[in-house]
């Protein structure tokens, strides 16, 4: 079992959920690892580095990687949430599971209103003490980002896996350059320097991730 709130799997799985062994991190046969090559220590345990779940280089040289077949801790039923003021009477969505894990729960609006977009979290993720984190929707139409024109106007304040994101104008937990000082910003996801939104997110292990915004459709 691991725990999607954290950055680590200690556990010592050794193959992938179709039942392939998985290679060591210390070989490059068949494939030639981008992460943790040449960790002898690690053996061909299963890790999560970059991933949401578990994960390995696999023995078969048909498949370079595949998810291993650990368990997420599980929360339960994720929390129900009211749409927010500016939008009352729009029905809520919960994707679960979201991105593979059943410890992340998507929240998306039934239909959209032309109100301003509000600071939100539409992503709740299981904690280590099997409680779920705080989350909240906006449903505005700004809530999408323009793909051509790389804008965003919206006000997502988490990233995909549910962490919270480092305010723009400060240097804790990580140093940045990118839209330092901004203020403004707030911790709200912006597209600087990316293609997509993304904002550097409060956890030490995790420099930055993208969030969980939809691109406006044409």
């Amino acid at each position: 079992m691991f725990n999607s709130s954290q950055t680590e799997y200690e556990g010592g799985v050794t193959c992938t959920v179709n039942g392939v062994t998985c290679q060591r991190w210390d070989s490059d046969e068949p494939h030639v690892p981008n992460y943790f090559r040449g960790r002898s220590d690690l053996g061909n345990r299963c890790k999560l580095e970059s991933e949401h779940r578990p994960w390995c280089y696999t023995t078969d040289p048909a498949v370079r990687w595949d998810f291993c077949p650990v368990e997420d801790l599980d929360c339960g039923d994720p929390p129900i949430v009211a749409a927010p003021p500016t939008n009352e009477g729009i029905g809520i969505n919960i994707v679960r599971p979201y991105r593979g894990s059943y410890g992340l729960s998507w929240y998306q609006c039934a239909s959209l209103t032309t109100a301003d977009p509000l600071a939100s979290c539409p992503v709740a993720r299981c904690k280590g003490d099997f409680t779920w984190t705080h989350v909240n929707v906006s449903c505005s139409v700004k809530d999408c980002y323009n793909g051509t024109a790389l804008t965003y106007e919206g006000r997502v304040s988490c990233t995909q896996t549910g962490f919270p994101c480092q305010r723009w104008d400060t240097d804790y937990p990580h140093s940045h350059s990118i839209l330092a000082e901004r203020s403004d910003l707030e911790n709200w996801c912006q597209i600087g320097d990316e293609n997509r939104p993304w904002c550097y997110t409060t956890s030490p292990d995790v420099r930055w991730e993208y969030c969980t915004v939809p691109e406006c459709s044409s």
